[in-house]
């Protein structure tokens, strides 16, 4: 590529993403911490001072550890017995509270100073979506895509905010760009990369566990002609095993190796679905996960059965929620011109 061609690839892209960035930091200056946030954070530095991920454990630590991070620079105090108040649910915002009293002079700053990761994460995904869309379209489609991501509501909206969101869809989408690259291109370093990312998503958020039927779906992909199909799905399949032991040791270098190797029925659980797991033989059979990770998911799926946390959708409240839910609120929160040219290109 010529530097005339990498100036004008370059140079809109810098731009863009630039623009995104100054309308994130300048925005969060004026944000007050959110209620999610309110917990994130002070967890996510007490799980640094500590190395104790059990405060917030219904999600996985990355995104509050890499929010946090530069906290430690910072002169900050924390009250570490107060994480083993009680409160059940509301532990975290125990804690946070008791964060709040401590820091409050510094408070806003904290927050300020804590959001900046995810807005680094928020423009990585943006380099990602110009590669991917270029690699599909070429350079036109590439800004074209960048450009709606950039200008996205919602992408603005968690870009500036030290929550789990923003970083388990940025490594998410990366794990999928990966792995399409690996059945399309059988490269090496590209499903070494899918494993890469596919522990990072899976260390943010469980959400990220829907990667795995994701990648299952994908992969009749890697044969391109129905002649030659069942070696390349053979090969595909195997490749797809190795990415997944990558993410598995990622995900145990992210808890430190703390516990793995468990039998699920060693691990102490309440929700109904892992009861019925554990009804099957393969109970007694160490699992190379860490015992946090299953602990932390059991406890989601506890919250999930009891409906602990309301479902709010246009004026009413489930503890079940709704199975149309998301596809109202992508209807509802995506920008009318892009829904038009979605219509426009499926036509």
């Amino acid at each position: 590529m010529s530097d005339t061609c990498k100036y004008k690839t370059v140079l809109p892209v810098c731009i863009l993403l630039g623009i995104m960035s100054i309308s994130c930091v300048l925005s969060m200056r004026l944000k007050s911490p959110t209620v999610d946030e309110f917990a994130h954070l002070p967890a996510g530095y007490y799980y640094w001072k500590t190395g104790d991920f059990s405060l917030y454990g219904k999600n996985p630590p990355l995104i509050r550890l890499l929010c946090a991070l530069p906290l430690l620079s910072m002169d900050i105090s924390i009250d570490t017995n107060a994480s083993e108040a009680g409160a059940g649910n509301w532990r975290p915002w125990v804690f946070g509270t008791h964060f709040m009293r401590k820091n409050a002079a510094a408070y806003s700053r904290i927050f300020f100073v804590g959001r900046i990761p995810v807005v680094i994460l928020a423009l990585i995904l943006g380099i990602y979506v110009f590669r991917w869309a270029r690699g599909l379209y070429g350079l036109r489609g590439g800004l074209l895509s960048l450009l709606l991501y950039s200008f996205s509501p919602n992408i603005l909206a968690h870009s500036r905010l030290a929550t789990t969101d923003m970083g388990c869809t940025c490594f998410m989408f990366i794990a999928v760009y990966y792995y399409w690259r690996s059945i399309r291109n059988n490269g090496r370093w590209a499903w070494i990369g899918a494993g890469i990312y596919l522990g990072l998503a899976l260390l943010s958020k469980f959400t990220a566990l829907l990667l795995l039927p994701i990648f299952l779906l994908l992969l009749p992909l890697s044969s391109r002609s129905k002649s030659k199909f069942w070696k390349p799905l053979k090969v595909g399949t195997l490749r797809l095993l190795e990415i997944i032991v990558v993410a598995v040791f990622i995900l145990n270098l992210g808890y430190g190796f703390q516990e793995s190797f468990k039998t699920l029925r060693s691990i102490p659980h309440e929700s109904q679905f892992f009861s019925k797991l554990n009804r099957f033989p393969f109970n007694a059979v160490p699992l190379p996960i860490p015992a946090a990770y299953l602990s932390g998911f059991d406890r989601q799926k506890l919250d999930s059965e009891r409906g602990v946390f309301l479902n709010y959708l246009r004026g009413r409240l489930s503890t079940t929620g709704w199975w149309y839910y998301f596809i109202y609120a992508f209807v509802v929160k995506t920008p009318i011109p892009l829904h038009i040219g979605i219509i426009i290109c499926i036509l």
